[in-house]
């Protein structure tokens, strides 16, 4: 069997997960996503904060061991877009992006993620916020991408990405 076999399993998954603001469970679900794949799949699985916000790091260190790992999962704190490519190279089959909302610092890297995910609320009161995002990447690879929203109508969806 040759090593490029549609069957073979992909080595090693990046998952990005962004929002288009503050608040909208980007760290959440970057959390459940790599709690699921490790407990779930059973990959083996690393958090790479990259929002810049460092909000996990004193849950984690709180919660976890002094290895930075809680419930099997490793999680990398304070990493800088430059380190992203050694901590691919280490031994995990599943890394989760946690990037945080600014697309324009996060892009690049969100980019290289094999699935993309968007995390935003278009509420009434909050639609223009995902609206202001669909404006930012204003390109057409988006449509490969996984959008969620935490609260909104049928109708307000439809009119994203026109």
């Amino acid at each position: 069997m040759n090593g490029f076999s549609s069957r073979r399993r992909k080595e090693k998954l990046s998952i990005g997960v962004l929002g288009t603001e503050r608040g909208s469970g980007v760290t959440h679900l970057a959390l459940a996503a790599a709690n699921y794949i490790h407990s779930g799949i059973g990959r083996k699985t690393a958090v790479l904060e990259l929002s810049g916000r460092n909000e996990l790091q004193e849950f984690i260190r709180k919660e976890g061991n002094t290895e930075n790992e809680l419930l099997g999962v490793k999680y990398f704190f304070e990493n800088e877009a430059s380190q992203v490519p050694d901590l691919y190279n280490l031994e995990y089959e599943a890394y989760v992006l946690d990037l945080g909302t600014d697309y324009k610092t996060a892009r690049e890297e969100f980019l290289r993620c094999d699935t993309k995910i968007v995390i935003g609320s278009i509420s009434p009161w909050k639609a223009s916020k995902y609206e202001y995002f669909m404006e930012q990447i204003g390109f057409e690879t988006y449509k490969k991408w996984e959008f969620m929203v935490l609260y909104g109508n049928k109708a307000v969806i439809c009119t994203l990405g026109r």
